[in-house]
């Protein structure tokens, strides 16, 4: 129903932002604990890094999977959704990398196109890419739950004993 789909949809939203949070929050306490036990010098300053990048991606990939389990008006199952967030997961973060690496190129172009506005364009850009991997993400889960369902169905006879095969 319409407020069971906003009930999960604003639950969602808590629990994403709260993920991102917790994300945050952990980093912090993972920087202050380096640097009351090692002081600050470069190693910690990896360690860090290293440890806010390995605590993220996961949290990043079960949001993602929250969504598209939880979010389509259709009941998937599991297997496909956690196949898709973790495709998509990985995907995000060498986006991430591939933007940071592109971006002195990127920013001189957007520079001569858009002037002041070039750090703007270059968020939009990215949220732009951003939405189209989580968006195909989505679609992929929910294009291995229709095949599978097809595939079931290629078997099943027609009521005059004909073969059928259903493609939803």
């Amino acid at each position: 129903s319409y407020i069971k789909n906003q009930l999960i949809s604003i639950g969602l939203i808590f629990l994403a932002g709260g993920a991102a949070l917790l994300s945050i929050m952990l980093t912090a306490i993972n920087q202050q604990f380096l640097r009351e036990q090692f002081g600050t010098n470069a190693v910690t300053g990896f360690v860090a890094i290293f440890f806010f990048k390995m605590a993220a991606l996961p949290l990043g990939i079960a949001v993602l999977f929250l969504l598209y389990w939880k979010l389509p008006n259709a009941k998937l199952p599991v297997a496909p959704c956690l196949q898709a967030a973790i495709f998509t997961g990985l995907a995000l973060e060498a986006m991430k990398y591939i933007f940071v690496l592109a971006w002195p190129h990127l920013i001189g172009r957007l520079a001569l196109e858009y002037g002041p506005f070039k750090y703007s364009v270059s968020l939009i850009l990215f949220g732009f890419f951003a939405a189209m991997l989580l968006l195909a993400g989505g679609e992929w889960a929910a294009r291995s739950h229709r095949l599978s369902l097809a595939r079931r169905s290629i078997g099943q006879t027609s009521p005059l004993g004909l073969h059928e095969a259903r493609v939803p």
